[in-house]
C-alpha cells in the first residue's frame, strides 16, 4: 500500500453536490464539495501545486 496525500480547504458537514475532477482510482483527482450553490470544501489527492493555488482562491472567495 502506497502513501496518498490528501489536502483539503474548508469545512461542511452536509453538501448537497459532489464535482470530481480527474481520476480518483489514479490518486490524482480534486473532489469541490458544495451547499445550496456554495463551495464548501475542496479535497485534493496528489495535486501538491493544485493545491497551493485551489487555497488562495479558496481563501479569496471565502473573503468576499
Amino acid at each position: 500500500m502506497s502513501d496518498v496525500a490528501i489536502s483539503d480547504l474548508g469545512h461542511a458537514e452536509r453538501w448537497d453536490r459532489l464535482e470530481i475532477e480527474s481520476d480518483p482510482a489514479a490518486h490524482d483527482c480534486t473532489v469541490n464539495f458544495w451547499r445550496q450553490g456554495r463551495k464548501l470544501v475542496v479535497a485534493m489527492i496528489g495535486h501538491d501545486r493544485d493545491s497551493l493555488r485551489a487555497e488562495l482562491a479558496f481563501e479569496q472567495e471565502m473573503g468576499r
